[in-house]
């Protein structure tokens, strides 16, 4: 059965990512759709071997048999310890895109992790730039969920615009089906900023639509939804920039 986003996503969350508290599964979200898009474009393979160079840094900081070795002499002091270090390149095509150096003893969780957070950075040089036009999301019958979140995702990183995150609509985002369909006909694309239960300002994105032909009854959609941290003003200047840019 073919990997979906979500299996993804609970995998990396299994796995244990780190990072900032109440922030992990932001990042599993990306590595999620990093592995994704790497193992959905031709042309991407990573390769790993032994690295030449090494530099094993606070050694007796990380690794408890070297500390106990500083700190012991004689007979009695423990044999010298020996490390896997490693070398991971992600290759696009013919040349190399992503690569990172110096991975200490890694296990098959964190050899995971590595070749997704190269994905991440692949899938940002190479995904192509935001069309300068507005998106029209409304008038297209093949422009995707998916492929319009991939325009926008990278465009709203590179504004540094203190966006917290940005994602597809959760209904969506564990649905892949419908995430790899066009939007769809509706009435409008609405984008608007609504304060928080607890912290921060979200920004909605979402499709509003007649439920029925003829009763004028409206059924709304979440398609999109992002976050920051500082304030309803910056909120509301993100909804509508990307109000703009849908062609809402």
């Amino acid at each position: 059965m073919r990997a979906t986003v979500a299996n993804r996503f609970r995998e990396f969350r299994k796995i244990g990512v780190g990072g900032l508290v109440g922030h992990e599964a932001a990042t599993c979200l990306k590595l999620a759709e990093a592995e994704q898009w790497a193992a959905d474009t031709d042309g991407v393979r990573f390769s790993w071997f032994d690295d030449d160079s090494p530099d094993l840094g606070d050694h007796e900081y990380w690794c408890a048999n070297a500390a106990a070795r500083a700190k012991t002499s004689g007979e009695h002091r423990p044999a010298a310890c020996e490390h896997e270090i490693l070398c991971c390149q992600l290759w696009y095509q013919d040349r190399v895109v992503a690569s990172l150096s110096g991975i200490i003893d890694p296990d098959d969780g964190y050899e995971r992790i590595v070749q997704a957070e190269l994905a991440a950075e692949a899938m940002a040089e190479l995904t192509p730039e935001p069309p300068a036009e507005p998106i029209r999301a409304l008038e297209s019958e093949t422009l995707t969920i998916d492929a319009i979140y991939r325009h926008l995702r990278p465009e709203l990183e590179k504004r540094d615009d203190g966006l917290d995150y940005f994602s597809v609509a959760s209904l969506i985002q564990y649905d892949n089906a419908r995430r790899h369909q066009p939007i769809g006909k509706a009435r409008w694309i609405a984008c608007y900023a609504v304060t928080g239960g607890s912290e921060g300002h979200y920004i909605h994105v979402d499709r509003i639509y007649e439920a029925t032909e003829y009763a004028r009854t409206f059924t709304l959609e979440a398609l999109f939804l992002g976050k920051t941290f500082s304030g309803y003003d910056k909120a509301c200047e993100l909804a509508a920039y990307i109000g703009a840019r849908l062609g809402a």
